[in-house]
Order: structure tokens, then C-alpha cells, then sequence
């Protein structure tokens, strides 16, 4: 182990306290020298912070600007002036912060139009500085539109929902809630897809059941027996 040197530790030794208008003449002297501030030179870089300290200019670049206004480190009027400094009016300067704000994906703002949270003309607005054409916006909200897949069109026709004298005498259809169509809207779903889920959800009896029904004469709701 590094062993500490002898003698009881060194104090920490105080800045030298210079006052500001001794430190500026300083510089001066230092700066008006040929050649002692150029690039690479140790006292040109000291000279340089030791202005920097005593006169700070620099001010954020117009990215960082955007940055700190949209994240609440910068007023209005603090952003506009760094943007007026960088040579920018202030109406250029607030498109640039709106092109820079973080906004709702397309797929997100699908499903934020289907639960009512924005309304159509408010989707299309956003979609349009995504990038989207009005046309293009509705095609694509249409596109995301929930269908049934393939295991559902199979037990559609499985029990036989696209049968419409089975589904009367069946009474596939019955007790269909109002409520649930509004349910399935919010995730784009179309009434009629709505209807066919409904259809098809009823539990049908088991082959052993329908033997037992037949010899035990059970009476279906028309009076009739299987």
C-alpha cells in the first residue's frame, strides 16, 4: 500500500484574488503580445478563458435552444431572443420550434381518433405535418380498420354466422348489446365485424349433448324437439 509522505498535510492554497478591472487590463497586455494567443499556444488558451470568465458570450446554438425550450429551461422570450442573436425573426423561429416538437406516431393517432380522444379534423391536421396527404391520411386510417383474421372467418363459417336462415332459426343474433358496438369501434372495428364476434361466441353443445337432447325430447324455443 502507497504509503502517505511525512509530515502533517499540505493546506490547499487560495486563488489568487485579482479584481476584474486589474484582471481585463491583464488580458489586454497579454492580447496586444504577437503571437501568445495564437492556436495551440498554452497561454492563448488561457488568455481565451480567462476573457470567457470575466465577459461570457457564448449563448446555446439554435438546436440546444429548441431543446431546452421545448423541455421548460427556456421562456418564450428567453428562446426568441437566443434565435434573434443566431439571426432568426421570431416567426421563423416558432416554426422551427414546432417542426422540432415531439408528436403522435400515425398508428397512435388512428387509435386516438377510433376512442374519441382527437376528433377527425385534428387527425388530419397532424397527419398532414407528418407528412401525409389528406387522401393518404384517410386511406391509412381505413388500412388500420381491426378485421377479423383467419382463425376467426373459420369459426365464422363453423358456425355458420354466414348463414343467414341458420342464424334466425339458431337465434345467432339475439341479445346482440347496442354497448358493444361502441366498444368495438374504439378499436376500429365495423359493426357488422362486431355482429359476426357475437354470432359466433354462443358455446354449442357437444356431440354427447345433442344425443342426450334427442332422446330426451328436449323442446327448442319454438316448441318443436330436436
Amino acid at each position: 500500500m502507497v504509503q502517505p509522505p511525512p509530515g502533517p498535510p499540505r493546506p490547499i492554497e487560495q486563488p489568487l484574488e485579482i479584481s476584474p478591472i486589474g484582471a481585463l487590463n491583464f488580458l489586454f497586455i497579454i492580447a496586444s503580445v504577437p503571437g501568445l494567443i495564437m492556436g495551440g499556444n498554452p497561454m492563448g488558451s488561457l488568455v481565451r478563458q480567462l476573457l470567457n470568465r470575466q465577459t461570457p458570450i457564448e449563448i446555446p446554438d439554435p438546436q440546444t435552444a429548441v431543446t431546452m425550450r421545448l423541455k421548460g429551461q427556456l421562456n418564450d422570450a428567453g428562446y426568441q431572443e437566443i434565435m434573434l442573436r443566431h439571426g432568426f425573426d421570431n416567426d421563423l423561429a416558432v416554426r422551427v420550434l414546432n417542426a422540432a416538437e415531439t408528436i403522435l406516431t400515425p398508428a397512435e393517432l388512428v387509435a386516438a381518433n377510433y376512442r374519441g380522444i382527437i376528433d377527425d379534423g385534428r387527425y388530419q391536421e397532424t397527419m398532414l405535418r407528418l407528412g401525409f396527404s389528406p387522401e393518404s391520411a384517410n386511406e391509412f386510417k381505413e388500412v388500420s380498420r381491426f378485421v377479423a383474421g383467419p382463425q376467426d372467418q373459420v369459426r365464422f363459417a363453423v358456425r355458420e354466422v354466414y348463414t343467414p336462415e341458420i342464424v334466425t332459426a339458431l337465434g345467432l343474433a339475439a341479445e346482440f348489446p347496442s354497448e358493444f358496438v361502441a366498444a368495438a369501434a374504439t378499436w376500429g372495428m365495423s359493426e357488422e365485424t362486431a355482429e359476426n364476434f357475437w354470432r359466433a361466441h354462443w358455446v354449442l353443445p357437444s356431440a354427447q349433448q345433442g344425443f342426450e337432447m334427442l332422446h330426451r325430447r328436449v323442446k327448442k324455443d319454438d316448441g318443436s324437439t330436436f
